[in-house]
């Protein structure tokens, strides 16, 4: 039987910011009978917008373990209790699947892989461009999600997927996954008090910890040491 991972990323106190969120996506796994992990260590971390990298270091490292299906759905994402099993989805000839955001240009906030050597060539592409500049049109300011709208543009075994998985601009609509991420519904996610405590306890700690060390290294050797300390608390991504 081909195994699937569902996983979500939240380091530096995000998984309890959006813990309502991590924890619906945990209930849609349980409900498929797939894996699911929120990656939220190492504790703490240096890196800022750029962590958003990781999923892509991730989702190849999951697809070379063995996994035939990888979705990825960032931490401020919501599933709802009707989204279908999202292996419906899958096309014999396509591999990379994902939906639009509000701008009209693709958002990586919600990510779907099947295993292929195209899907495997293209992450190996985007992340050996990772700091490279991209067109200007493509460009979101930050992070990863640039590049990967740059890059799927010219992808053939690329699917559009309907907003319904990944709707960050409709309230009203009844979607699959609810992306409260930077958009008109943004301010609909209201974390509890504990949650809010909790996320702003540990950004102090996460900005005194920056005050207090000297970045003796380069971005790009402090980015690969946080992957490798992920991939060691994760092992799942190496060995499925």
């Amino acid at each position: 039987m081909s195994k699937s991972m569902i996983f979500s990323l939240a380091l530096n106190g995000y998984h309890w910011r959006y813990r309502q969120c991590l924890k619906s996506q945990q209930q849609y796994a349980a409900r498929l009978g797939i894996e699911y992990e929120a990656v939220h260590r190492p504790s703490l971390s240096r890196l800022g917008g750029e962590v958003a990298w990781l999923k892509l270091y991730l989702i190849r490292a999951a697809l070379l373990a063995g996994y035939q299906h990888v979705l990825f759905i960032d931490a401020d994402a919501e599933v709802s209790q009707f989204a279908p099993d999202f292996r419906q989805l899958l096309k014999n000839d396509k591999s990379i699947y994902a939906a639009n955001g509000y701008s009209g240009r693709i958002n990586s906030g919600v990510l779907l892989f099947k295993n292929s050597p195209a899907a495997l060539e293209w992450l190996n592409t985007i992340i050996a461009e990772k700091n490279r500049p991209i067109p200007d049109d493509d460009n979101v300011g930050w992070g990863e999600n640039g590049h990967v709208i740059h890059f799927l543009r010219s992808f053939d075994e690329f699917e559009l997927l309907d907003s319904r998985w990944n709707n960050n601009h409709d309230i009203t609509l009844r979607d699959f996954i609810r992306h409260y991420s930077a958009g008109p519904i943004r301010h609909y996610f209201k974390p509890s008090l504990l949650e809010q405590m909790m996320f702003k306890a540990i950004q102090y700690a996460v900005n005194s910890y920056k005050k207090i060390t000297l970045q003796r290294h380069s971005d790009n050797v402090m980015f690969n040491r946080i992957l490798d300390a992920t991939l060691n608390h994760y092992p799942q991504f190496t060995h499925s």
